[in-house]
């Protein structure tokens, strides 16, 4: 019992020593669905002088229904061993990609639309409503399944007051 109790406590002081190395996760933001604002190329050489700073472990990108970027940029990124997580919005900025039920306050009003960026409109639709939620799931299965991602981050609009679009539900 001895011998055992001194190897077990020589496996974990070995295992203190071990620090492991601080990694990052960087994030590409594409633009609009529709029209890309980089190339993969381009996308690829930033990565590269990123990752020649810092180590890099993981890349949240997204979105664009250009398929090729993803796939040639996530084979880039498994080459190198690191993961490739596609950024998709929930309930805001997918009206662009389907047809969602627009969250409305207590008073049955839609919030206003607020304009990012050129082409690129921003609206937020009906938490509760199970129809857009499987608008998300179809957005994912129609544009991304077949894209190479290791994963995904749903990437979740804060709202004025969720508990007011329950009524977006009627």
């Amino acid at each position: 019992m001895k011998r055992f109790l001194i190897v077990l406590i020589l496996i974990v002081l070995a295992s203190c020593g071990k620090q492991t190395k601080p990694s990052y996760i960087v994030q590409v933001s594409l633009g609009g669905w529709n029209a890309p604002e980089y190339s993969a190329p381009e996308i690829i050489s930033r990565l590269d002088s990123v990752s020649a700073l810092i180590p890099i472990n993981k890349v949240i990108i997204g979105w664009s229904k250009d398929k090729e970027i993803y796939r040639e940029v996530g084979s880039w990124l498994q080459e190198k061993g690191i993961k490739m997580l596609l950024w998709l919005p929930v309930f805001a900025e997918t009206e662009e990609v389907c047809q969602n039920t627009p969250a409305v306050d207590l008073w049955g009003n839609e919030p206003a639309n607020f304009d990012l960026t050129a082409g690129e409109g921003f609206r937020f639709n009906c938490s509760s409503n199970p129809d857009n939620a499987a608008h998300v799931v179809a957005i994912y299965n129609n544009l991304f399944a077949d894209c190479g991602f290791d994963g995904a981050v749903l990437s979740w609009n804060i709202m004025e007051a969720p508990e007011a679009h329950i009524s977006c539900l009627k």
